[in-house]
Order: structure tokens, then C-alpha cells, then sequence
């Protein structure tokens, strides 16, 4: 296996076309970001600024060992952490991305992309760092074969122009902060602040950003589709103001973009934030299927250097995953584990929950509890993995159970009494996911001693294991 970087985009893509080709959806960032930055470049300008940056703008491909590319990343985020963006990459090859940014002396902020490859990036990241891994947040790659338009409000659909550049600036900065909080995350006021007139200018040049204006010519939504990479078109972003909502415009104006580009040929793709209800339901409504889900996961010092680019822990941030990272692998994939069972066996949009646990082999069990006529004699959903473990003499080392509402909201159930009482005699460290009182959508991983402080079997030291005295 082979590392190869570029510094440019356009020797990248010639390298890294058809890998790119041979899943355009799952590539759509990469390609997309890339080609606008080779056009830009060879127009004569490039938006991106190395000032204040802590590290040279790179792309790089893996090639395995007959010399096929198999995998590509690239940091071109031009905001902190500077986080990295790969496609589908195996543990080896982000693990030998991660050695070989330690070894140039860079460090890495940020890994976005295809999981499990992304965490693991930050994962090796963070230990070689002897940094602290943070999960923030998690996005849903979808496409559209298909797609249902629904009736088009009053007014019409344009085109941005450069009159309109402020007004476009203006809605892309409030979109960040305006999604965080709506998934119930605390808004980052300059989550947006990467945004610049002069890329806002490229975008709307390019014809890439649309706008619904009402009959009177106030402008009340916008959304953008970007240029065809390898013959897909990507969504994004789409936000309209509050006192525009309710009306049916995100929805039809998505569905109309969307159905242009089928028409035209291309496939059509977009993501969300998967801590965001609305927006999961509205595009599955519209045709949409999921793909991938990605995450954003940070690697933060304890006490960064200056220009280093990162910024020490703060506690009690919301949206976020907290861990160490030699248990982040097995955390994750339990909390995967129980989405997955619950998209998988209730695919309507009724309630539902699941729970998932893990082993101490490092197998993940998920289990879920049927209703019943009787109320009294139904179990908890983490019943059924805390029985298999028992016959698979195996101890529980992690729990989580989460519940999905009609509306398409997750959010965590921390265990309740019984549940606490029968993980108690595995131990008081078994790692349980609880919600975080302010945004019921994270988790925060606990012991279960931090969970039940007050363990009645104290009474008996003699019988007890003895974490739970220290």
C-alpha cells in the first residue's frame, strides 16, 4: 500500500479519476470541491488563502498493492479544525495516513467522511498525538433515482445573480448556526464565517445557487445544486428563514433541483444532519434514499500550541460524543448498531427503540422488546443482548438504547432502574450512553457507577466487586 499527496487538484484528479467514477455519489465532495478549485485555478485565481493556516492545502490517493487507487482524501476545508474529507478507506490506510501526517510534523484538527475509515483516521490521529477524540457531528449521505415534486408555492424560481451576492453571503452564514439549532445543538456563531464574498461570487457565477422570490419580489429560500462531478449533482445548502417556513418551499424547491438534474441526466445527491428530524423527513418524502453515514470527528489537545489549529476540550459541549480513543471504535459501533436495527425492522415512522451492548470481546450485540396486550409484562429493549451475553459467557463492557419518534428524531434513552441493576453485576465501569439533559439527541458516555452512585450492594463490601467501594 501506497500514500501518494498532490498540492494541486487537477494532477490529484487525473490520479484519482476512476476511483472518483466508479462511485460519483460516495465521491461527490471530493470530485466536486476539487474540479471547482482546478477551474478556479486555471482561470487565473484560487479563493483559497494560506494565511493564518496551519498546514499546505493537500489531496492524496491510496494505492494498494497491485498500484490501483483505492482511496482518496483531501484537506481543503478552509475553517478550523481544517478537517480532513476521505471517501471509503480501509483501518491500514487510515491508520498510514494518520503515521505519515505525524511523521511531516502536521497536525490533524478534523476527519470527516465515510465511516469507518474517518474514525479510525482520528482515532491513530489522536493517539499519536496523545490528544482527546471528539465525535461531533453525524451526517447522511442520500440519493434520488426518483424523485416527487410537491405543488409549487406562490411565487418563482431563480437563478442568483451577482445583486444578490450579500443577501447569499448573508443566508449561508445563518445556515450553519440556524441547523445547529434545530438539531438541538448550542449554535456556533462562526461556524459560517468561511464563507466570503468572493466564494459566494464563484458559487453564483458558476449558476450553482437558486432563489424562490414571492410574487411581491422579496426573496424567501435558497438552495444550491452544484455543477455535475463525474455526472452527479449535489443539494446543498438549502435554508429558509423562520418567517418564511411553514410554506412548502424548502420542499419544492429541493424536489424541483432535483428533478431538473434526473431530467438532464445526472444522479442527485445530498446530505443531512442526522440529529435534524425535519430535514431526514422532508427529503425521504421527496424520493431520497440513504446512502452512507458519515461523521465529523474532532482531535483536540490538552493544551494546543499556538497556530496548531486545534483548541483544548471545553466541557459540556453539546452534540458531541465524548470518549477516549481505544474504546471510540466500539462505542460507535454499538450506537450504529442501534440505529441500524431500528431503520432496518421498523422502516415506517412509527415509535420504535432498540439497544445495543457491547461485549467484552468486542462483539456488538442489539436486541429490541415487542409490544404486548398487557403493559405490565413488557421488557426493556436491552433485555434481549444483556440475555445473549449471559449465554455467551461473555461481560458487558457498554450499553446504549435509543428511540426514534414519528417525527424521525433519535434521541437517548438512558437506562432506566431495572436495566441499571442488571449491567450492575457486570461491574461499575461498564460504560452506559445517557442523554445530555440540554440536546436529548447526544450522548454522553457514563460508568455506571457515575449512574448509580448510591448502589444498594455497597451495604454488602464483602459481596460486592470492589469499584464500586473505591
Amino acid at each position: 500500500m501506497d500514500l501518494e499527496f498532490y498540492d494541486a487538484p487537477q494532477p490529484f484528479l487525473d490520479a484519482a479519476g476512476v476511483l472518483l467514477a466508479s462511485d460519483p455519489v460516495l465521491g461527490s465532495v471530493i470530485a466536486s470541491v476539487s474540479e471547482r478549485t482546478a477551474r478556479e485555478i486555471a482561470a487565473g485565481s484560487d479563493s483559497w488563502s494560506a494565511d493564518g493556516k496551519p498546514f499546505t492545502r493537500w489531496w492524496a490517493i491510496v494505492r494498494d498493492d497491485a498500484g490501483e487507487v483505492v482511496s482518496a482524501a483531501m484537506r481543503t476545508a478552509p475553517f478550523p479544525p481544517y478537517p480532513t474529507f476521505a471517501t471509503v478507506m480501509t483501518d491500514a490506510a487510515a491508520a498510514a495516513l494518520a503515521a505519515a501526517l505525524f511523521e511531516r510534523g502536521e497536525f490533524l484538527g478534523g476527519a470527516n467522511g465515510a465511516l469507518p475509515g474517518a474514525r479510525v483516521l482520528a482515532e491513530e490521529t489522536a493517539r499519536l498525538n496523545d490528544a482527546t477524540l471528539v465525535m461531533g457531528k453525524q451526517s447522511r449521505l442520500w440519493e434520488a433515482r426518483t424523485v416527487e415534486v410537491p405543488s409549487a408555492p406562490a411565487g418563482a424560481l431563480r437563478r442568483a445573480t451577482e445583486e444578490d451576492a450579500e443577501l447569499v453571503l448573508s443566508w449561508f452564514r445563518a445556515f450553519h448556526a440556524e441547523a445547529d439549532e434545530q438539531a438541538g445543538r448550542e449554535p456556533d456563531p462562526d461556524a459560517g464565517d468561511h464563507n466570503t464574498l468572493e466564494s459566494v461570487l464563484v458559487r453564483i457565477r458558476e449558476g450553482v445557487e437558486w432563489l424562490w422570490e414571492l410574487p411581491g419580489g422579496e426573496i424567501a429560500h435558497l438552495s444550491g445544486a452544484s455543477l455535475p462531478a463525474y455526472g452527479v449533482s449535489r443539494i446543498g445548502p438549502v435554508y429558509t428563514p423562520q418567517e418564511h417556513r411553514g410554506r412548502g418551499l424548502a420542499s419544492h424547491v429541493v424536489g424541483e433541483l432535483t428533478r431538473r438534474g434526473l431530467d438532464e441526466g445526472h444522479r442527485m445527491c445530498l446530505f443531512t444532519d442526522q440529529a435534524n428530524p425535519i430535514s431526514n423527513k422532508i427529503y425521504a418524502g421527496l424520493g431520497y434514499e440513504p446512502v452512507v453515514d458519515m461523521a465529523e470527528h474532532l482531535v483536540q489537545r490538552l493544551d494546543p500550541s499556538p497556530g496548531s489549529g486545534d483548541a483544548a476540550p471545553e466541557s459540556g459541549v453539546q452534540g458531541t460524543t465524548r470518549f477516549i480513543p481505544m474504546e471510540a471504535e466500539l462505542l460507535d459501533r454499538a450506537v450504529e448498531a442501534c440505529r441500524s436495527l431500528i431503520v432496518q425492522r421498523f422502516p415506517g415512522e412509527e415509535h420504535a427503540g432498540a439497544a445495543a451492548m457491547v461485549l467484552g470481546d468486542g462483539t456488538v450485540l442489539t436486541g429490541t422488546a415487542p409490544e404486548v396486550m398487557n403493559p405490565s409484562v413488557e421488557v426493556c429493549h436491552e433485555l434481549e443482548p444483556f440475555c445473549a451475553a449471559f449465554r455467551l459467557d461473555q461481560p458487558i463492557v457498554a450499553s446504549v438504547c435509543l428511540h426514534r419518534g414519528p417525527d424521525g428524531r433519535v434521541i437517548v434513552l438512558s437506562p432506566c432502574g431495572v436495566c441499571r441493576e442488571r449491567l450492575a453485576v457486570h461491574g461499575p465501569d461498564v460504560k452506559v450512553g445517557v442523554a445530555d439533559p440540554r440536546d436529548v439527541t447526544a450522548i454522553v458516555w457514563k460508568t455506571l457507577k457515575d449512574v448509580l452512585p448510591d448502589y444498594w450492594m455497597t451495604a454488602f463490601p464483602d459481596e460486592v466487586d470492589s469499584g464500586w467501594l473505591a
